[in-house]
C-alpha cells in the first residue's frame, strides 16, 4: 500500500509553546497509536502517515490493491478520534 499526504492551500498551523500542551498532545498521540496498533497489525508506515496527517490537518490518499486494510485504517482512525468514517469510492464512471 502507498500513502500520500496532500498539502492543502490556506491552512494555518498553530504552534504550541507551553510544555504542558506538548506533553498532552504527545500523550494523546501515543494513545491513538496504541489503539491503531491494537486493532491493526503491521502497516506501520501507513499508520504513522495517518497520524501525522491528522496532526497537520492534511488530506491523505491511500492507494493499494483490494484487501490491504485501506478502509479499515481510515475507519479505525475515525473511530479512535471520535469521528464517524466517510467513504467516497471512485471508479472510472465517477463524475
Amino acid at each position: 500500500m502507498r500513502v500520500w499526504l496532500a498539502r492543502t492551500k490556506g491552512r494555518c498551523f498553530h504552534s504550541c509553546t507551553a510544555a504542558g500542551q506538548v506533553s498532552a498532545i504527545a500523550a494523546e498521540v501515543q494513545q491513538l497509536r496504541g489503539r491503531l496498533d491494537a486493532r491493526i497489525l503491521g502497516h506501520t508506515d501507513a499508520k504513522e502517515a495517518l497520524v501525522l496527517a491528522l496532526l497537520a490537518r492534511e488530506h491523505v490518499l491511500m492507494v493499494g490493491p483490494p484487501g490491504v486494510a485501506k478502509s479499515l485504517l481510515a475507519e479505525e482512525l475515525a473511530h479512535a478520534t471520535g469521528d464517524s468514517p466517510c467513504v467516497l469510492q471512485l471508479h472510472r464512471d465517477t463524475r
